[in-house]
């Protein structure tokens, strides 16, 4: 009889222990969740500005830029039958086409983004076509929570020169508050090249303080320079390889162009 009742209190403190045990996991869960939230709601909130080309449904794409910091987002649209200069010497297609060209090739949306960059002159990389984006996991997760769709346009693009009311929105703040000085070595052999590169850096805030020229065949684009968060973003621009050489004492960036930019370009 005694070792009945001991077995039952053994058994009714372990069932105890393990009721408290299995409260305070399920306390700590639920408060690595609600700080793994903040964490998130946090950074999607102090995100730098990021613009990114989407396809509509319609077939054509629109250009998003979104401010987390000024809470703004704006969108600009692209008809789907209007007619551009395909990145990488495709030739001219429409931008519906484009989709599907670059889906074909295995470029993704990335062969649009770049097509629409050297059309329109305006600093974008990212792209989203449907569930396929470059988006980085933050950026998709304010724009989920942007609800874009439901914002308006700003404008529909018919001109390829865009007037400078609309293309102060794609400024780099960042890049403009540091006065972010840019030495351009174009070994392209073509002045359109450079001239459109130039124009995209002006847009973003930048200006080039030295240029030589040259002509190197077997040059893609390279960049160096000592301001790291600058580096990226225009080597994410342009598509360059970023290189920790051959950095300028008297420039901020130092930017490569070669003939194999210009043929993709």
């Amino acid at each position: 009889m005694r070792r009945e009742l001991r077995r039952k209190r053994i058994k009714e403190k372990n069932k105890k222990s393990k009721s408290v045990a299995i409260g305070l996991w399920t306390g700590l869960a639920l408060a690595l969740l609600v700080l793994s939230f903040i964490l998130i709601f946090f950074k999607v909130s102090n995100l730098d500005k990021f613009v990114f080309v989407n396809k509509t449904v319609d077939g054509g794409g629109e250009v998003v830029i979104v401010d987390p910091k000024a809470d703004r987002v704006l969108k600009y649209k692209i008809l789907g039958d209007t007619v551009l200069e395909s990145a990488r010497g495709f030739g001219e297609y429409k931008l519906s086409s484009l989709w599907i060209l670059g889906e074909k090739e295995h470029f993704d949306g990335q062969l649009v983004s770049e097509s629409v960059r050297s059309n329109y002159l305006i600093p974008v990389y990212y792209w989203k076509n449907g569930k396929k984006t470059n988006l980085p996991l933050f950026e998709r997760i304010k724009v989920i929570l942007t609800n874009i769709g439901n914002i308006s346009y700003e404008k529909t693009l018919t001109s390829r020169d865009l007037q400078n009311g609309i293309l102060i929105n794609f400024l780099d703040n960042d890049i403009q508050e540091d006065n972010i000085t840019i030495e351009v070595n174009d070994l392209t052999g073509d002045q359109e090249t450079i001239n459109k590169v130039s124009k995209i850096l002006g847009t973003m805030g930048s200006k080039i303080s030295n240029y030589t020229k040259g002509y190197d065949k077997d040059l893609d684009c390279e960049i160096s320079g000592k301001n790291i968060n600058a580096v990226k973003t225009i080597a994410n621009v342009f598509g360059c390889k970023i290189s920790n050489q051959n950095m300028s004492e008297t420039v901020d960036i130092t930017l490569n162009l070669g003939v194999l930019f210009a043929n993709r370009f």
